[in-house]
């Protein structure tokens, strides 16, 4: 499990990201990037938050807070998924 602080989450999640989307610059990629912005498949974001569950030791307890949210997929954005990731961890003690 990896140590969490904001800016290896910020890391974690717009890396993994610009992995998926081969065509798009990492530099392009800011925490604002809405999901939709960056056309991110459903099931490559499920991959997305099965590894920063896996990284962070967050169980299945990210899913469960993502899905706990009813706001459209493609209006998220990279900061939303940082944030979740932050406040699941410390909601768990970590």
């Amino acid at each position: 499990m990896e140590s969490v602080s904001e800016s290896s989450v910020v890391r974690a999640v717009i890396g993994r990201f610009a992995e998926l989307m081969a065509d798009t610059d990492v530099a392009s990629i800011t925490r604002e990037t809405r999901l939709g912005d960056l056309g991110v498949p459903s099931i490559q974001l499920v991959e997305v938050l099965a590894e920063l569950q896996d990284r962070f030791g967050l169980e299945d307890r990210l899913f469960t807070a993502f899905l706990s949210d009813p706001g459209p997929l493609h209006e998220r954005s990279v900061d939303d998924i940082v944030r979740l990731v932050l406040a699941t961890v410390t909601a768990h003690g970590g």
